[in-house]
């Protein structure tokens, strides 16, 4: 008796190694085939891992097509944007990262940020992990341009960098600063010498009840400007 239970006990242990073999090659090859014919609880198993692979696959395909949606977005901005992974090294980035940072392609991916990145200012806002607010600073192709730089969290870590070239809005805010400064300067030297002249004029209220009123409304508004 106890042989034949050996026998059993052999026979149900190659059974099991070869159903164990065939599910092995089947995941070793990663192929879209059904998985291997089993019975019992080795069907049981081959089948659940066949359902998580195709759950796994379609989320991977549906995570793969958002991705590749944001880029095909990102690329249509005039606004660099680079995508960077928990450790600050470049996954991706769109032609006017090229024309605003310098950046290439696929050529820089993988690069960590700072390293072609160096400006002090902008070092020390990458490090502080404090994104809240967004800062200036020079078009490392181009000193001349001036950028605004912002970066936002997302994921597990990673990071977006957008920056704009904000060199016109420079140049019209100090066009504005200009015309500010010139138009007070051209307006302060006549509206001194009418507050002389009505100072002057003042003294001959008396004799001339009837300018009082008009002197006030003309200090009023030279004062006001």
């Amino acid at each position: 008796t106890w042989r034949m239970l050996a026998l059993g006990c052999l026979l149900y242990l190659f059974w099991t190694i070869l159903q164990l073999k065939r599910i092995h090659e089947w995941l070793v090859e990663n192929s879209d085939k059904d998985p291997p014919t089993a019975s019992g609880i080795w069907g049981e198993v081959c089948d659940k891992i066949y359902y998580l692979q195709k759950k796994q696959k379609r989320i991977q395909a549906k995570l793969e097509s958002d991705v590749a949606y944001l880029r095909d977005s990102f690329a249509s901005l005039n606004e660099a944007v680079v995508m960077l992974n928990e450790h600050g090294n470049i996954d991706w980035c769109n032609d006017a990262a090229k024309r605003n940072l310098g950046f290439q392609f696929p050529q820089d991916e993988g690069q960590y940020l700072p390293n072609l990145l160096r400006d002090p200012m902008f070092v020390k806002y990458y490090e502080s992990n404090n994104y809240m607010d967004s800062i200036e600073i020079p078009c490392p192709i181009n000193n001349d341009r001036c950028l605004l730089v912002q970066i936002t969290q997302f994921g597990q870590g990673n990071r977006l960098l957008f920056a704009r070239d904000i060199t016109e809005l420079h140049k019209l805010e100090e066009m504005r600063r200009d015309f500010v400064s010139n138009v007070s300067h051209e307006l302060r030297t006549p509206l001194t010498v009418i507050s002389g002249y009505i100072d002057n004029f003042s003294a001959f209220v008396p004799q001339l009840p009837r300018l009082e009123k008009p002197l006030q409304q003309m200090e009023q508004h030279a004062k006001r400007m």
